[in-house]
């Protein structure tokens, strides 16, 4: 029998996505001056929870970002399952312009 390891990584790579959902990250950017540095730096990321994914995006924020309140942060930053995130896009509900995109990806509950 032939062992291909490229193979084998490819397949366990399939599995651990397996594991994980493509999450859509939009970060406004006149409330957020650092946000296309938030969006590179979170860009990939895996988290284990939603409480994970709030954690990931505020730590990345400037200081000034950070002393804000959860729900302020989070009115202008917004998290989108990436069905949800095509569908308000196809339907024209979202206005992309002047924000920041981004992906992570969550594990499935």
């Amino acid at each position: 029998m032939q062992y291909f390891p490229a193979l084998s990584v490819l397949y366990l790579n399939q599995n651990i996505n397996a594991m994980y959902d493509a999450m859509i990250v939009t970060i406004e950017v006149e409330a957020f001056p650092d946000g296309r540095k938030v969006a590179e730096r979170i860009e990939n990321r895996k988290c284990d929870s939603f409480n994970d994914v709030m954690n990931v995006i505020k730590e990345e924020l400037d200081e000034k970002s950070k002393k804000l309140e959860d729900h302020v942060i989070f009115e202008r930053i917004q998290v989108w399952e990436l069905s949800d995130f095509m569908d308000a896009c196809n339907d024209q509900e979202i206005n992309l312009v002047n924000v920041w995109i981004s992906y992570i990806h969550l594990k499935k509950a």
